[in-house]
Parts: C-alpha cells; structure tokens; sequence
C-alpha cells in the first residue's frame, strides 16, 4: 500500500532489493571465519524502510559451517517449499550454494510478480522455475515479465530483466559446482544496476529489409528477433548459392575431365600410330642397309 492505494514496486526498486539481498548473504557467507548459512531466504522475511533499503530477519534456520569446511549434513531438512534446495532436500547437506538457489527463486519471483507455486489457466500446480525455464526456452521472455510493471518499462530496462533472469536460472542449477557464488551475483547484480541507464537505445534498422516502419525506438528483444530471422535467411540464401556455384562446378569438372581423358586416348593412339610407323620404316631401311 503506498499512500492508501494499492500498488505494485517499479522495475527499479525490485532490481534494488534485489541487489541488497545479493550483498546480505554475501557478507554472511564471507565476512567471519566461520560461514553463515542463511537456509529460509523468500519474500516473506524481507523487510523494507521508508527508503526502500532491505532489512533481512527471521535467522531462525540459520547455521555456522565448521571452520574451514565447505558443507555439513543435518538431521533435518528445513525451509520453504518452493524456495528449498533440492540438493539439500536430497542429501541433507548445507552449503553456501542453499542460499544461492533460494536467492534465484526470490529473483524468479522479483521478475513474474508471481507466488513461488501457482496455478495455471489449466487449473494445474506449477512451480516458477519450470514456469520461466519453458517461456525462456520458447523464446517468449517477454511474458516472464510481471505485466503490472511490464507496461512502463523501458528497453533498457527490459535488458536488465533479461540479465536477471539468466543470473536467476544460474543459481538454480541443478549442481553446486554450475552455481555461481553470492559474491558473484552481487557483484553481476551491481553491473546489472549500473549497465543500460541511458534512455532506450534509438535501433535504425535498415528499410529494405524491414520496411518503412523501421525507423523507430526498436526495443532490444524485437531488433534481436529480426536480426536472427534475417541472419538465418541470408545463410540459407548463401548456402542454396554455394550448392548451386559447387554443383556447376562438378558437372564442369567431370565435363573437363571427360574431353581431356577423350583427348588422351586420341593422342595416344596418334603416338602408337606414328610408332609403328617409326618402327616400319627403320626395319626397312636396315633391310635395304642389308
């Protein structure tokens, strides 16, 4: 609620607590001797002042890895569903990389605007990592995108949610060792920040290939689309002329081939007829020398 009203966080502010989060957990994971693993990182524990500065809380699951270990194995695995390491859900060990995945999901839910699990127009149950890791796949990163904030974004910014969310799906890997740390993620996060501020990037592509309407503020994710479509025709093009130019090629090197080796036997022939004759000659004048 902002002054009564209902309302949602600009693009900007999300990208912000983002950020601070990354920089929380990197400072417990590296700033004492002993690692401090948060393990309940979602939404829901984020607390923000009238700046918008997080505050994370609820330290309650947190545990110290021994001194100059990496991991530890507990009896029991706790946390949220959804924002949960399945990794630790599975083998019970906690590392730097619990928090890691849960701060992907947090990002996930940062760019959707959606809950971790929802429900889909099918009336189905589905996670947000599947949800986003499919529209990513298909190609459509433009419906990831909360649409509550989608509207008012600029290209720029649009480059920003495309960088996170390829960030956001690194810390979700399947494997500790495809996971970045979270000094990484901050430190990305920051450039992510700082990157792409100008206004949305004036894209002149060129009237013959996309019309008379192509002379206009392009966002990033269109202009990419149609260089691909582009790129793709002309090497299809280029590769037909290549088949072509060798076909012909072929058919006249077997043609050249074919007079020169007829041309061969001609001579050949030719140069054992003159043999003979050499040969027929000289038997007859050393018959006539005889």
């Amino acid at each position: 609620m902002v002054n009564g009203e209902e309302s949602s966080l600009p693009w900007s502010v999300r990208l912000k607590i983002g950020k601070e989060i990354a920089n929380a957990l990197t400072y417990l994971h590296m700033a004492f001797p002993k690692i401090i693993i948060h393990r309940h990182i979602k939404p829901t524990i984020i607390f923000l002042d009238k700046n918008w500065n997080v505050k994370l809380s609820d330290f309650s699951l947190s545990i110290t890895l021994p001194e100059g270990k990496s991991r530890i194995q507990v009896d029991r695995v706790l946390g949220t569903f959804g924002y949960l390491d399945p990794l630790h859900q599975a083998t019970g060990f906690v590392t730097e990389y619990t928090d890691v995945y849960s701060f992907g999901i947090c990002l996930l839910v940062f760019v959707t605007g959606r809950p971790v699990v929802f429900t889909t127009s099918y009336g189905d149950s589905q996670g947000i990592l599947g949800y986003v890791r499919e529209l990513c796949e298909d190609g459509k990163l433009d419906e990831v995108i909360d649409p509550m904030v989608a509207k008012d974004m600029t290209c720029c910014q649009r480059l920003q949610v495309e960088a996170c969310v390829v960030l956001a799906l690194r810390c979700c890997k399947k494997r500790d060792e495809d996971r970045p740390k979270m000094i990484q993620v901050a430190k990305e996060l920051k450039r992510i920040q700082t990157s792409w501020k100008d206004p949305c990037y004036q894209v002149i592509l060129p009237t013959h290939l996309y019309g008379e309407a192509s002379n206009y503020p392009l966002c990033f994710f269109t202009a990419k689309a149609k260089f691909v479509d582009h790129l793709e025709e002309t090497l299809s093009s280029d590769k037909n002329h290549l088949d072509e130019t060798l076909s012909s090629d072929i058919n006249h090197l077997d043609e050249t081939l074919s007079s020169d080796k007829n041309l061969l036997y001609e001579t050949q022939s030719e140069d054992k007829d003159h043999l003979y004759e050499t040969q027929s000659s000289y038997q007859k004048e050393i018959s006539h020398g005889r």
